[in-house]
């Protein structure tokens, strides 16, 4: 799950959200109407990968299959010079002449962008191929671009994952996100947010009177208690949602969501599925105070939105 990568998992390139990269192929395949698109890889062992197709009949390659860097590919030109390139009409062009895609699969046109790690390094390609000519408009092309630019957000997190390994991120506690590496994977999460015109919203949780819940049953107790807050968090919340503890009783989750509506209902279900975990595992009821912020702004701050969470918890507190 994304809220326990930082502690959990071995970050690679292999746990990159496929499902989301494939719906970006199929929509791309579907706006240019062309028959097939894919996500190529450019590997160390000097050859490109399909690692994602488009799931159209027409689609003549499939996911795993492989050519090697001496092929006059149109991918290879894209890794090289690291720029976008636009064939219209192979046929018409003889450096395409020796080029697989054209002489044996019948492409005639070609329309790859490159995907770059965060340290501009190539990834490889998102492209879609037809085997008619093309005369792209320009605005379809921005619409690629944008596809292209969230599959480059989802490197930098990873990116983001490995160094958060490096620098101690994880609350040794609770085993999910400390404040560190909530602030960080949460800046993220808001730009895509911002980029995908999503709701974003925040939640600062805490535990009521739990001082008086250490000194009555000790701090062990209390331990547990945090525990259990923080294993409900995982399993309530969705892979895409961030969460993480603050310190002391405080957690915070920032989640996207399709309506404001929805967020009481995932507050009412989440407080619920609490109380549960602590009567199954035989620990002192201790309530919740939850305070809730809506990302209402195309660029949003993340420190601002946890302090007015947390100045709408202490309402919500006094009001209890």
């Amino acid at each position: 799950m994304l809220n326990s990568y930082m502690c959990l998992l071995e970050q690679n390139e292999d746990m990159l959200s496929f499902e989301k990269w494939q719906k970006a192929v199929n929509l791309i395949t579907r706006i240019f109407d062309a028959p097939a698109g894919f996500i190529v890889q450019y590997d160390s062992q000097k050859s490109f990968k399909v690692i994602v197709a488009s799931e159209l009949d027409e689609t003549p390659y499939e996911v795993g299959g492989s050519i090697a860097f001496n092929k006059n590919i149109f991918c290879k030109q894209v890794v090289i010079s690291k720029r976008n390139l636009y064939v219209k009409n192979a046929v018409l062009d003889n450096q395409w002449d020796d080029n697989p895609e054209v002489r044996d699969d019948g492409f005639k046109s070609y329309l790859g962008l490159p995907i770059l790690r965060p340290n501009g390094s190539s990834f490889g390609t998102i492209c879609v191929m037809d085997f008619k000519e093309t005369d792209y408009h320009t605005d379809y092309i921005g619409i690629f671009e944008h596809l292209r630019d969230v599959i480059e957000d989802d490197l930098v997190m990873i990116d983001n994952f490995s160094k958060m390994r490096e620098m101690a991120m994880c609350d040794p506690l609770t085993q999910i996100n400390n404040r560190r590496a909530f602030m960080l994977l949460g800046e993220q999460k808001l730009k895509l947010s911002s980029r995908m015109k999503t709701f974003a919203a925040v939640l600062f949780i805490d535990i009521n009177d739990f001082k008086k819940l250490n000194d009555k049953y000790g701090h062990d107790i209390g331990d547990h208690v945090l525990k259990t807050l923080a294993v409900t968090l995982q399993g309530e919340f969705r892979e895409t949602d961030v969460i993480g503890r603050l310190g002391g009783d405080e957690f915070v989750a920032l989640l996207h969501i399709n309506d404001e509506s929805d967020l009481l209902k995932i507050i009412v279900n989440f407080t619920k599925a609490y109380a549960a975990s602590l009567s199954k595992n035989d620990l002192p009821y201790s309530s919740l105070s939850i305070g809730k912020v809506l990302c209402t702004t195309r660029y949003c701050n993340l420190a601002e939105l946890i302090t007015q969470a947390d100045q709408n918890m202490y309402q919500n507190k006094n009001v209890d």
